[in-house]
């Protein structure tokens, strides 16, 4: 807040504030910015809102960003969701990013039973 006690901008973002929910594992399941108005902005990510959900285990299984009026929208690393799968001892195994229209997006991961990565496949992804 300035000294005038109104809300002003986070240093690279349009947000002058953040607001987080969680579910009843303590795990953040939503993030959410605010103009200065109080209506949603874009974050220095270049999204409004992003939403995670996790397995039985808590392990974050998928992340998806969403614009001001609650449609998906690419994150600036050129993603709108990424998914994770884990194995039984919670290694992760594989991780994929997906585009707006829910098409395989930049790239997709896969690590071995030993936790080491074993293959990145780059795809080509198209902003809307």
């Amino acid at each position: 807040m300035a000294s005038t006690g109104k809300p002003t901008l986070h240093k690279g973002s349009q947000a002058a504030s953040e607001k987080w929910r969680y579910d009843g594992n303590g795990n953040q399941v939503e993030e959410a910015y605010f103009g200065v108005d109080g209506r949603p902005t874009l974050s220095s990510e270049g999204v409004a809102r992003l939403t995670m959900g996790y397995d039985e285990h808590g392990n974050k299984v998928d992340t998806n960003f969403f614009d001001v009026d609650g449609k998906p929208t690419l994150h600036k690393d050129g993603y709108a969701r990424w998914t994770s799968r884990f194995d039984e001892r919670g290694n992760a195994v594989e991780r994929a990013s997906f585009a707006v229209d829910g098409k395989l997006a930049d790239k997709q991961s896969r690590w071995d039973r030993r936790a080491q990565l074993i293959v990145t496949t780059n795809m080509a992804i198209r902003r809307r």
